[in-house]
C-alpha cells in the first residue's frame, strides 16, 4: 500500500499545468469577480473531496447512509460532508464518514496553482480531526494536497492526507465520468499506509434530479486483505445551493 501511496503522490504533482497558465494564478487573493470555472455545480465525487475550492458563496452538502458487512453481519450508518468557498482560492470542508463512530475532519483548503479556467490545480489542505465515539481525547493534526486533472473533459480528483502523530498516510483518487447531464458513473480508490493498509475500490451512479440536487448508488469493497468490511453498499443525497 505504501507503494499506492507513492503512486498517487506522483500524480498529485503530475497535473500539466503550463507556466504560461500558472502566471497569472500566483496571487493569493485574486478577484472575485471572475467567472466560475466549469467544475462549479458538477458532479461531486462520492466519498471523496473535491479537489479545488468551490467559488465563493457556494455550498454542497452531501448525505450518506449506507450498510457494511463482515462474517455474514450487517450493521447500518451514515456520513456527512459540507463543502463551501470562503473567499477565490479558499474553501472549507467538515466531513465525518461515519458520524456512529469517527471523529469529524475540518479542513481548511487553499488552491496553490490553478489554470486560467480554474479546471485543473493543486491545492494544500490543513485539517483538525476532532475526537470522534471511539475513545480518543484529542484531535489530530493532518495536513495534505490534492489535485484536479481533466481527462477527455472529465474530472480526476486526487487527495493525500499525512497524519504526523500517527506517521500514516491516506490517499484516495475518484474518476467522475459524466454520460450525460442527468447521469455521472463514479470510480474511487482510496486506502490507507497503516499497520493494516487497507485499500477499497467504489462504484457509484449519480443520478441529477436538478442542476442543484443529486441521488447515488454505491457498492465499495476491498482490494486488500486487511479489510474492515466485505462488502458495503451506499446511498447519497447531494445538494448545491
Amino acid at each position: 500500500m505504501k507503494q499506492g501511496a507513492l503512486s498517487l503522490l506522483a500524480l498529485l504533482f503530475s497535473v500539466n499545468i503550463s507556466f504560461a497558465q500558472m502566471m497569472p494564478m500566483m496571487g493569493m487573493f485574486g478577484g472575485m469577480e471572475g467567472e466560475k470555472g466549469e467544475h462549479a455545480g458538477e458532479v461531486h465525487p462520492f466519498l471523496s473531496h473535491m479537489a479545488l475550492p468551490d467559488q465563493p458563496g457556494e455550498v454542497s452538502l452531501r448525505l450518506t447512509g449506507f450498510q457494511p458487512r463482515l462474517g455474514g453481519v450487517a450493521e447500518n450508518g451514515y456520513g456527512a460532508h459540507l463543502e463551501t468557498g470562503l473567499w477565490d482560492r479558499w474553501g472549507l470542508h467538515i466531513r465525518n464518514d461515519d458520524i456512529q463512530k469517527s471523529g469529524t475532519e475540518i479542513m481548511l483548503q487553499f488552491a496553490v496553482l490553478r489554470t486560467e479556467n480554474k479546471e485543473e490545480g493543486i491545492a494544500l489542505i490543513v485539517e483538525n480531526e476532532m475526537p470522534g465515539l471511539t475513545g480518543e481525547t484529542t484531535a489530530k493534526f493532518k495536513a495534505g494536497l490534492t489535485a484536479l486533472k481533466l481527462f477527455w473533459g472529465q474530472p480526476l480528483h486526487l487527495a493525500l492526507h499525512y497524519d504526523p502523530a500517527d506517521k500514516m498516510v491516506e490517499y484516495s483518487a475518484a474518476q467522475v465520468i459524466k454520460a450525460n447531464e442527468r447521469l455521472a458513473l463514479i470510480v474511487e480508490y482510496s486506502g490507507a499506509s497503516d499497520g493494516a493498509a487497507a485499500a477499497y475500490l467504489l462504484e457509484a451512479l449519480k443520478f441529477r434530479l436538478s442542476p442543484f440536487a443529486s441521488i447515488g448508488l454505491a457498492f465499495q469493497s476491498p482490494v486488500s486483505a486487511a479489510r474492515d468490511f466485505d462488502s458495503k453498499t451506499l446511498i447519497q443525497a447531494d445538494w448545491s445551493f
